[in-house]
């Protein structure tokens, strides 16, 4: 698991559990179950034609929450990649000493050439977690 997705849900048990992960018995209440902010998915397939522009795509879908570069086969241009992505917990638990999360991540990568969108990828997954409640 990448550091990044480490502390997503770090915070996340944070976000959900607040004071209350530290008591074994405590009630489980979510005053926020999200981090992130991942784009409706009609505005990406809609907004994200080949060749628009980086402006157009940020004034669509917000700011990204990370970048980075890439060069895929079989051009191998250097590609920018700007990242969304949100992690939702679908449903919590409390077993014995642990909680048990049902969790969703969505991301979505923007692959840009130059100024314009080269093209994009998206992902989503549920899966499943455990946090020590003390």
């Amino acid at each position: 698991m990448s550091a990044s997705i480490r502390t997503h849900l770090l915070l996340m048990l944070a976000l959900t559990f607040g004071a209350s992960i530290h008591f074994a018995r405590a009630p489980v209440q979510a005053a926020e179950r999200k981090v992130g902010q991942f784009p409706a998915l009609a505005v990406v397939q809609s907004v994200l034609q080949r060749g628009i522009s980086r402006e157009a795509v940020r004034n669509a879908l917000g700011e990204p929450v990370g970048s980075g570069h890439a060069r895929i086969p079989p051009s191998h241009l250097p590609l920018e990649i700007w990242y969304y992505e949100d992690i939702e917990i679908e449903d919590a638990a409390p077993i014995g000493g642990y909680v048990h999360l049902d969790l969703r991540q969505r991301i979505l990568l923007v692959f840009f050439d130059g100024d314009n969108v080269e093209g994009f990828m998206w992902t989503s997954n549920t899966g499943e977690g455990e946090a020590k409640t003390k």
